[in-house]
């Protein structure tokens, strides 16, 4: 009975009423568009490409490639780091049912984090994370990608442990499009 209870309460959080049992009297709803057909799952193409990474300075970090998977319903995203160290693998996803993009990142040397957020401007997108702090509280942080001319993309991060009154500035890092 409890598998039955928590089969029912996974698909209703996956949105499928009918596998859990739900009665509807209306017609069913007709299937969702094809992510490659979703112009919200189209957001984030300014970020497709192989790109090289360098601080501001121009020291050059990492090589980073993103592209389509999953039949257009993520973007995947390899950062290859300089060092070694660092290295990782990142999916982004739209979410239908919260209207926003997630971010879910990897290292190599087991860091993990998970974002959410939406575009902010045109080829724009903030995500925004929150973390734990070991003594109590949490850090609050905002990545945002910026495509500031063609080939160009700018990656920086803030974070605040004061609920947004003040910010700190984590990296600026920019990102130069590879011919293909």
């Amino acid at each position: 009975m409890r598998a039955r209870i928590a089969a029912a309460l996974a698909a209703l959080a996956l949105g499928w009423p009918a596998a859990a049992g739900a009665q509807t009297a209306a017609a069913p709803a007709a299937a969702p568009a094809k992510c490659a057909d979703d112009p919200a799952y189209k957001q984030l193409d300014y970020l497709l490409g192989t790109w090289d990474v360098t601080s501001l300075a121009g020291k050059h970090s990492a090589v980073v490639r993103l592209e389509k998977a999953l039949d257009g319903c993520g973007i995947a995203q390899t950062w290859d780091a300089d060092s070694g160290v660092g290295s990782g693998r990142g999916m982004f996803t739209y979410s239908r049912l919260m209207q926003s993009w997630h971010y879910l990142w990897v290292t190599n040397a087991g860091g993990t984090s998970y974002t959410r957020g939406r575009p902010d401007r045109p080829n724009s997108v903030l995500l925004v994370s929150n973390y734990p702090l070991p003594g109590g509280g949490e850090r609050l942080r905002h990545v945002i990608f910026t495509l500031v001319a063609e080939n160009r993309l700018q990656e920086t991060a803030w974070w605040s442990e004061d609920g947004g009154k003040t910010w700190t500035n984590e990296f600026d890092l920019w990102w130069v499009r590879r011919a293909k």
